[in-house]
Formats: C-alpha cells, structure tokens, sequence
C-alpha cells in the first residue's frame, strides 16, 4: 500500500502566492489587479510598411543581437490579369523610425523589395510568398526583406534565431505551401521544393482557401540571418490535405526542432489530423527523429531549453476546435482540451504531459498562444498562453501524467516537486532508505492529488484564454491566469513578470479594467502579470479606426519588448506614449500635406494592410505626461494619481483640454474637465448635429448600417441619425415602423398607425404603497391620481405597445422637473385667457402657455418643447376621462382634428365626444370588471373596444364639410342620449329619482288603463 504525502504548500513557492488566496468561482472577478498604473513603459519607435502594392500578413518575431526579424505572407498586389495592371520594382517598402519627433516618417530610413506579381485567378491568396523584415532594434532602422518565392500560397509562420555554436547566425523559418516554393543560396543558386500532391512537378496546386480541394505540406528553412541566403529547404509534412510545420526553434547545433500538423484523407474520405514534432539536422534538414502523436488534432508552439536539452510543445486534442474531431487523449479527462508536454530534445521522448478543458485550434489569423521558457531569475519555469482554456467556467490545472517521487520504508510517497525543484528528480535524489518511483510507475503520484488550487476559466464569460506557469522538471501548475487570446508571452529578463501581447475587439475587461473600443475592431494589448502571483500589475492599449492586430513579440537581455503585426490605421496611438501616422506612397493627403508633425486627419484608415514593429521600452517606466503625482492604495494593487489642471486622464492615456476621441472613431467625445478628468465628455454637438449610438458617433443624416458579412453590409431605410429627436439612438422616419427585430435590408416596414399615447418613462401617481410609479408599470385595476386631486380607476388601454418606437412631444414646465412626453394629438387641457380651460392637441402647444396641474386652480408655465422618439406607447383609460402625468393634467383622449378641439358643433368638444363614447365601456365594467380586465389588443397595440370606431372617426374628419357636419350631428345627437343614461346610471340621486318618476309613470299609466276598462265596461 503507498501513501501519498500531501504538498506542503509554500516549501517552493509553488502555490502561486498568498496562502490566504481563495480560488476564484465563475466569473469571480478580482477587483484589484491591472491597477499598479502609476507609472508605465513607454514606446519608443516604430517601423511601417508603406506602399499600396505590397501587403505582408506578419505572422512571427525573433531577435537576435541587435537585428529584430518578423516573418509572415508576403505578396505584390499588382495582377498581370489586372486591366491596370503596371509592373514595379518596389512592390513592399518598409519605413522607420517613426518617433515622437519623426511621427510621419518623413526623412526615415526605408527598404524596398521587388516582388514577383501573380495572377489572382486562383484567389489572391495564391499570390502570398515568404516574407522575413530586417531592422535594427535599437534605431528601428529598416535594413532588409528576405523573399523566398514560389508559385501558390506560401504560409509563414515560425520563426525562430539563434547564434550557434560556431558563430552562425542562423533564422529557421516554418509554415505551409501549395505548388512550389524555391530558395536562393550563397552562391547564387536555388533549390526548389514541390509540393507532394503536384507529383514531384511545378504543376500549380491550388489552395484551400483560394479554391476547393486544395493541398498543403509543410516546409522548413534554414537561412543566414545577416543575408537571408538559404542554407537548405525541406518539405516536412506531407499531406493529402493539409498539414504545417507552425512553430520551430533552434539549438546551439544549428539543429530546427518543429511542431505541427498533418491531415491526411482516409479511405472513407474522412480528414484525419495528427500532431507531430520533429528534429532536424543542421546541416541539411534531414529527419533525426520524429514523433507522431494520433491523440492530437495539432501541435503548436515549441521552445528549446539548452540547459537541460529539454523541449515545451503546445498543442490540442481538436484540429477544427470543435468537439466533432477531437481525439481521445490518455491525459485529458473532458471531450477537448489543451495540452503541454515536455520533450527530450535528444530522441523526442516524453517526460510529463499536462492538460487542461479547452479547444484551442490552429489557424493563421487565430491568436493561437505561446510557449516561453522563464528568465534565470525567475527560477526554473515555462509560461504557456492557451486560447480556449477553461471556455466553460472554472477547470484545474492538476490534470496529465502522474508524478515521480521517492517512496520511503513507511510506505509514504512523497512528490517529485517536493523532492528537488532545481532538476530532473533521479533515483539519486531520494534520501537514504527510500525507493525512486517513476512516472511509468503504477504507484506514481497522480497529477490530480497536487492540488495546487491552480486553475483557468474563472473568467469564462468575458474572456477565453489562459496564460498558465508550469515548473519545468515536474509540469506542476504554479498559477493559471484568465485573459483576452494572447498572441505572444514574454518573460521579463529580471524575472519579475510575464508580458502577454494580443489584440481585442469590443470585449475589452481584463478583469475590473475595461480597455477602450477602437472604432469596434481590433485593438493591441500588452499586459504586465506578475511572475509570482500570475495577477494582472497593467494593461496598457494601442492603435486607431482601422484594425491593429499583433501576432507575437520578443524580449531583449535589457527589457526592451518588439512586437510586430499589421494594420490599417493611418494613425495609430502607442500606448499614449508614441502617436505616429502612416503616408502611404502615392496615397493623396486629403486632410494635410503629408509633411512631418502633420497629423491633420486622425480618424483615418490606410488603404492596404500595412505592416509594423514597434519597440516597447519596457526596462524605463514613468508616470503620465499629464500626472503630477501618484500613490499606489489598497496594499499597493491600485494607482491614485493627481491629474494636473486642463488635462484628462482616460483609459491611462493623456489628453489635453479639448481633446477629442477621434482617433477611437468617436470625435463627438471630448476631454472636458470641468465635467470629468477621468472619462470622456459629449461634445456640445451631441444631440444638435451628432448622434452618439451604441459607442460610436453618427453625423446628422447617417443612416444605421448592418453588416452582415465581410461581403455583405446594408443600410437601413428608416433607422437615421436625428439628433434633436434622439441623440444617443436611431430614430424612425416618419411614416415608418420596425420589423420586429429583422436587420437591415428588412428592418423597415410602411406604419399603420402613429402612438396615440404617453411614453413609458412618464410617472403617475398610483393610490396604492407603490406611490409613483412609471407608466409603462400601470395595470387596468390601478387607481391612479386624476384631477381636483382625486384617484379614479383604469378600466382600459386604449393603446398599449410595448415594442411600438413612438415620435413623442417632450414639454418642459417651470414647475416640474420631469418634462412630460406625449404624442402629438393627444389632449392637455390649457388656461386662454387666463380663465377658460380647453382640451387642446399637444401638437398645439407652444412655450409660455399655461397646462393645468392636479390643483386645477394652478397651471404650469410651459418653457420648453422637443421631439424625442421612445420605445413603448401607452394610453390608460380612466373612469375620470382625465390623468395627471408628471404633474400636468392630460385627458385620456386623443383630437381627431388637427387644430381646434371643436367639431363644427358649438360648444361640443373632442374630449366630450370621446369620454361619452367611452360610456357604454365603462358601464359594462361597473357591473362586471373582469371582462374589462382580460383586454386584448390588435396588431397596432389598439385596444379591440376602441379599434374600430376609431379608424372609422378618422375616416369622417377626412371627409367633406357637409357630410362631416351631417356625420357629427348624427353622433352627437345619439352622445348627448347615452351621456344622459351614463350620468343617471353613476349617479345615486338621479338613479333614484328615475326609478321613481318610472315607477310613479308605470303606475299612472296602470290606473288610466284600469279606469279605461271600468268605462268600457
């Protein structure tokens, strides 16, 4: 029998810090991480691609010396099947430094390459080559593009340099291709590979994603990484599908290790893909080893560690990053999940395997992760970022193979981690008496009795990735941290913390932080998290209105961080410490001149997608530009800056008074302290000339556009900009109404009918606990405060629409602070004259008149009057006939004409008319109210007791003199009947008097009939 020894937690600071930490629970967010903003690094320069007939996709980074190198898909956009097609010598430039004094470049450094322009008739994806920019990290100078061509789609994306043993300076270079794919050497010749399905010819193999049924091998070079002269080329893997050698790197030999993917097609034309990692000689590529691994859909990102001959290798169980493909994996107790395993680099045999619930898939626009080894100073550790991990709320990362350890004569095992951190764990490590278990061992110490309390998916519900420390002999967890799709991880070189680079689009919390939307798409991100807890210390944001995505990022022995990626802003913002604009070559310069300083148009894209590497000077941090001073409160986790006068503080980024969000797409934000320091401000055009929708700015007159694909976008015919009726939503034409919830091109649909009614933000005054309450809260059965004072009982709706977007009157009055909303032929009741009251339309209303209030010997002064547009329309019928609405006295009614509240009868009114048609209603609620409780409403919200009278009120107005005059006094004369029913029916005194003198009447006319019938006789 073996017992386990349990972890002593904090012997090796394997607990990932404070020992009074609490695990998280789903979507338990710590309030005080990302804080520590008191002072921040600042960037220093950057390098862009600046020419419309070449585009670089850049995928890898690496850095070697002081050379920075970035890989990716490299192509000349000019066609020759192009009828405008020219011919050049300078497809792709790059330009640098841009800096705070050079901010446009002008007078730079640049490079240029001559590219060879393929046919787009086989997609433009089959134009892409090879692509390697060279620039001196410390000038961000330009210096060279290596170009290694071939006829289809040439993927990049490992990269990976090293200074061997010897003194070469070499680049390993990794991805996939389709055709063939040539390679120059030193001494002017080429070797050329073919892809495996062309048969060994330069037949074009198509691509997928240029065309159906498309195949791909994998590929991997070693070149000069002063020259680019290729030391050899191999094709590995083939596939029948498609298969990529993604990540490589390399060891002081000169040998390439890469891990990938192969998918082959099997006999029943099902895909099957497979992981693989793979050894390869420097001298001419050959394989020294290889290992297949058929319980992975894909392995990913390598990295070599020389210390100990050792390899990190990421992958997944799921090729697509479905649970459709995913493999059965000994170590991964969920349908799909992430994986990290540690390889002898000698002969690729396994040491340990963790896991973790996830789908992570391979694809070369993804943020697909990384693996890095730890910094000395930071002890023996390797940081894993894992896109997909933990996606379904809160997993252990105690999951893989079994520990070692040592078994002593009590039968208790104890843990190879708690054996000896510092190194492989051998029998020579275990004290005296005691007995070496290995992994293998059935007796071995299971990966889930660590419990290490480490985890990822705490934040599943906003954020689906995982940055994850591993100690590096024995795979125990030390922390997960949750966190946006990381691109690249990079371990400070003084061991404090780990960088994670990436970008993000409106989903923007890191954990309490909330990053800013620029412009709705992507954004770059560099956050700081620290090495020994994995909590976020900052978060810093960059770029401008056009996406600005980075694909990895390398760190230097003194600090200093690259990243490199593409972009299409013009204008870009790097961290609120480098702002620069990008002039492209024959581009003209609308809004400036294009000479340095000149900003001119902030909010502007660049019309091809540019590439850029940019210098995060990480080693120097200072506080804000704008920050006279800083403290860091709560235990030292959250910065409390004093900002300086006439300067905001947004987003950790300075602005000065006036300033505008143009550069986040919003320039109808502005830097107002006398409002906020901290936030943004509405510009004064807000509601006048703007619109401020869903975080973005509209002009007057701009139509909401739906984008329903890359390919597809819509606008709307009736969703518009209307800034004095709505400033901070789409208003509706007139004459329109929504389609349900359809989007544009089907949102709009011809109105019926226009809301005869009160908005539901309006407040009534209810006889019960509730008090006031809003409208759109009111139920047929409320008592509800009505004139002189009283409450009077909702017996109906005549209309009731709660989806219905309504063109409402907003009245503001001198005595109340809620300004009242209602549609336009609905009546209030005014004072002329300072002493005849009328039911007037609302359309009629005009400042300075007088609306009675509750007292009905007090009025209102009406001040101000705006048209504003609201969802949700609502008309309460009170017994009464009247409603007090936000202090005023409105009638429950609407006019049927337009300008007076006459019907050409004399002293009839509309609200005499309409209350006294409502009486036969109101009757038959008295005697039984549950039939009026259980109401119900036509296609319109109209009530069905008022439909159709209503239209068919609406249809006599619209007719001509005479017969609207012969019409009113047919209705009127059969009103005046049942208004004289109705007041003897709701009237006691009256009720009885009727009864009465029916009675004495009933009785009279018996007896002159009983005295008739004595005379006859």
């Amino acid at each position: 029998t073996v017992c386990f020894a349990p972890i002593k937690k904090g012997a090796y600071a394997f607990d990932g810090g404070d020992t009074n930490d609490v695990p998280l629970e789903d979507n338990d967010v710590p309030p005080n991480t990302y804080q520590q903003t008191c002072e921040l690094p600042s960037f220093e320069w950057a390098a862009y691609g600046t020419r419309l007939t070449g585009r670089m996709y850049t995928r890898r980074a690496a850095l070697l010396g002081d050379k920075l190198f970035a890989a990716g898909y490299l192509k000349s956009t000019l066609a020759p099947n192009k009828e405008d097609f020219v011919e050049s010598d300078a497809d792709f430039g790059v330009t640098g430094p841009y800096t705070n004094t050079n901010p446009t470049g002008v007078g730079a450094f640049y490079v240029t390459s001559d590219l060879v322009s393929y046919t787009t008739e086989h997609g433009s994806f089959a134009q892409y080559e090879v692509g390697v920019v060279k620039i001196d990290a410390t000038t961000g100078e330009p210096e060279d593009v290596y170009v290694y061509h071939g006829e289809g789609q040439d993927e990049t994306c490992g990269l990976a340099a090293k200074e061997i043993s010897d003194g070469k300076r070499l680049l390993a270079i990794s991805g996939h291709f389709v055709g063939s794919l040539a390679v120059g050497h030193s001494d002017g010749t080429e070797t050329t590979i073919y892809n495996s399905n062309a048969e060994g010819t330069a037949d074009f193999v198509l691509h997928p994603n240029a065309i159906k049924n498309g195949q791909d091998d994998g590929f991997v070079i070693s070149t000069d990484a002063d020259t680019g002269d290729a030391n050899w080329i191999i094709a590995y893997p083939t596939s029948t599908k498609d298969s990529q050698t993604v990540g490589v790197d390399l060891d002081s030999d000169g040998n390439i290790y890469g891990a990938g993917y192969a998918c082959n097609e099997a006999v029943d034309a099902t895909v099957v893909c497979n992981g693989f990692v793979a050894k390869f000689a420097a001298a001419d590529g050959a394989i020294m080893w290889e290992k297949q691994y058929t319980d992975l859909g894909a392995a990913m990102w390598i990295a070599y560690d020389e210390m100990d001959d050792a390899l990190y290798v990421t992958g997944t169980t799921t090729y697509k990053g479905e649970d459709s493909d995913s493999k059965i994996h000994q170590s991964c107790n969920h349908v799909t999940c992430a994986v990290t395993m540690r390889l002898s680099a000698i002969d690729g045999e396994m040491d340990w395997v963790r896991t973790v619930q996830g789908s992570p898939r391979w694809n070369f626009f993804d943020q697909t992760g990384d693996i890095r080894l730890a910094n000395d100073l930071d002890g023996p550790y390797v940081y894993v970022a894992l896109d997909d991990a933990g996606e379904n709320g809160v997993v252990t990362l105690d999951e893989g193979t079994p520990y070692a350890g040592c078994l002593d004569e009590n039968g208790v095992l104890t843990p190879e981690y708690e054996v000896n951190p510092n190194s492989v764990v051998t029998a020579a490590d275990c004290p005296s008496g005691s007995t070496f278990v290995s992994r293998s061992d059935a007796n071995a110490y299971p990966a889930s009795n660590a419990t290490t309390d480490a985890q990822c998916g705490a934040g599943a519900d906003i954020v689906d990735a995982c940055v994850i420390k591993y100690h590096k002999y024995t795979g125990l967890p030390i922390w997960g941290s949750d966190i946006h799709p990381v691109a690249s991880i990079v371990p400070s070189s003084d061991g404090q913390s780990v960088m994670a680079v990436g970008f993000y689009y409106n989903s923007n919390s890191f954990d309490s932080v909330k990053l800013p939307s620029y412009n709705g798409i992507e954004a770059a991100y560099n956050a700081k998290l620290n090495a020994e807890t994995g909590k976020g210390e900052y978060v810093m944001h960059s770029g401008g209105v056009g996406k600005t995505r980075p694909y990895d990022a390398v760190g230097s022995p003194n600090g200093d961080i690259y990243i490199v990626g593409y972009t299409q802003s013009s204008v870009l913002n790097w961290g609120g410490t480098l702002q620069t604009k990008i002039i492209e070559e024959g581009v003209d310069q609308n809004d400036d001149a294009g000479t340095a300083f000149q900003f001119g148009k902030v909010s502007s894209d660049t019309k091809e997608y540019q590439f850029f590497a940019v210098k995060l000077a990480s080693g120097e941090s200072a506080m804000p530009s704008c920050v006279e001073s800083c403290s860091l409160v709560e235990g030292g986790m959250i910065a409390d800056p004093v900002i300086k006068d006439g300067h905001c503080l947004i987003d950790n980024i300075c602005y000065i008074e006036d300033s505008t969000a143009e550069i986040f797409g919003r320039p109808c934000l502005v830097c107002r302290t006398s409002e906020s320091q901290t936030e943004w401000s509405y510009s004064d055009d807000v509601g006048q000339e703007r619109c401020f929708i869903n975080n973005v700015c509209y002009d007057k007159g701009d139509f909401y556009n739906y984008r329903k694909s890359r390919r597809e976008n819509y606008d709307s015919d009736c969703q518009i900009c209307d800034p004095p009726m709505d400033g901070f939503d789409w208003s509706l034409k007139l004459g329109f109404a929504l389609n349900g919830t359809a989007e544009p091109p089907n949102d709009c649909k011809i109105a019926r009918f226009e809301g005869v009614c009160f908005s539901g933000r309006n407040k009534v005054e209810v006889e019960d606990s509730r008090g006031t309450i809003r409208m759109d809260s009111l139920q047929i059965g409320d008592s509800v405060r009505v004139g002189d004072g009283k409450f009077a009982k909702i017996y109906s709706f005549g209309h009731r629409d709660t989806d219905a977007v309504v063109n409402y009157l907003q009245i503001e009055t001198d005595k109340f602070k809620n300004p009242l909303e209602i549609s336009h032929s609905h009546m209030l009741f005014v004072l002329r004259d300072g002493t005849v009251t009328e039911s007037v339309p609302a359309s009629t209303i005009k400042i300075g008149d007088m609306i009675l209030t509750e007292n009905s010997n007090t009025v209102a002064k009406v001040r101000n009057i705006k048209n504003v547009q609201r969802r949700g329309a609502y008309a309460p019928f009170t017994t009464s006939g009247d409603i007090i609405v936000n202090g005023l006295l409105a009638s429950n009614y609407v006019s049927l004409m337009d300008e007076e509240t006459t019907t050409g009868i004399p002293i009839v009114s509309m609200q005499w008319i309409a209350h006294t048609f409502k009486a036969p209603h109101r009757m038959l609620c008295s005697l039984n109210f549950a039939i009026c409780e259980n109401e119900s409403y036509d296609n319109n919200g109209l009530s069905t007791w008022i439909a159709a009278p209503f239209h068919s009120g609406q249809w006599l107005v619209k007719q001509n003199t005479v017969l609207k005059f012969l019409g009113m006094t047919a209705l009127v004369s059969v009103l005046l009947f049942v208004s004289m029913i109705e007041t003897i029916v709701f009237s006691p005194v009256l009720l009885l008097s009727a009864i009465i003198a029916f009675g004495l009447l009933f009785i009279n006319k018996f007896n002159h009939q009983k005295m008739n019938s004595k005379n006859i006789a």
